[in-house]
């Protein structure tokens, strides 16, 4: 296995999250941080650096700023669901500019959860002509929820058919959700796209202190903070990843 240093595998996880201007002071302010576990977040920091690159991580931050500029929209409809994350910081939520949005989305992971149990179950509903059953209205509501969800589902499928590692790291899949959706052909994802837009949420969406200290951060142009809060959420999906080893 390459022995690559920390400071390089910090450089490298960095790099790919943030932009260059911020760099050098994220990463000062993290040699300075009180790190709870320095040997897991070492382990953290080796998945990211050898399963994602830039371009993902480009991707992801477009596809966050969409899907929260969704989440904006839906708050300001009373007829929607929305996890605790969401409705208990509406306010919050709706008051914030649009550079701040960008701040709040700008994270290497997607802030958007897939089910894939339930979207398979209703996929699997629908080939077998049953009905789908009636939900609630939820985030991906209406014409764009319905095309971010899409988005959504095609990245997966896309990432967990090429990089299976980063699938787990970018989107919190677990690996039996992986190898389900490595074992789809083209014309099957776009079958359960079309069905998938119940299964797509806010990610820890009932985890209101998390959102509110990223909101809160994001709002104070507080860089630091911002970066804590996005490196606690690379942990847990870090978790997630080395689960399927």
């Amino acid at each position: 296995m390459e022995n690559i240093p920390k400071q390089t595998l910090r450089s490298k996880l960095v790099w790919a999250t943030i932009s260059g201007e911020k760099m050098e002071e994220c990463m000062a302010t993290d040699k300075k941080s009180q790190i709870r576990d320095p040997i897991a977040l070492a382990t953290t920091e080796t998945d990211f650096a050898r399963s994602v690159d830039r371009e993902i991580i480009r991707q992801v931050g477009g596809m966050n700023l969409r899907g929260l500029r969704i989440l904006r929209e839906a708050l300001e409809s009373s007829k929607i669901v929305l996890p605790s994350a969401a409705s208990m910081l509406r306010e919050e939520w709706l008051g914030l500019e649009d550079g701040v949005l960008a701040s709040v989305a700008d994270c290497p992971y997607l802030l958007f959860d897939l089910s894939t149990d339930t979207a398979f179950a209703l996929w699997r509903r629908v080939q077998a002509g049953v009905s789908l059953p009636r939900l609630p209205p939820g985030l991906c509501e209406g014409q764009a929820g319905q095309g971010f969800a899409r988005i959504v589902c095609y990245f997966a499928w896309q990432t967990a058919q090429s990089r299976p590692a980063a699938a787990s790291l970018l989107l919190g899949l677990s690996p039996a959700g992986c190898e389900a959706l490595r074992e789809l052909e083209l014309p099957q994802i776009d079958e359960l796209a079309a069905t998938a837009g119940p299964c797509v949420g806010l990610r820890w969406g009932e985890d209101v202190l998390f959102w509110r200290r990223r909101i809160q951060a994001a709002k104070a142009g507080d860089r630091t903070a911002l970066w804590e809060t996005t490196l606690s959420g690379v942990q847990r999906l870090a978790a997630v990843s080395r689960s399927s080893g």
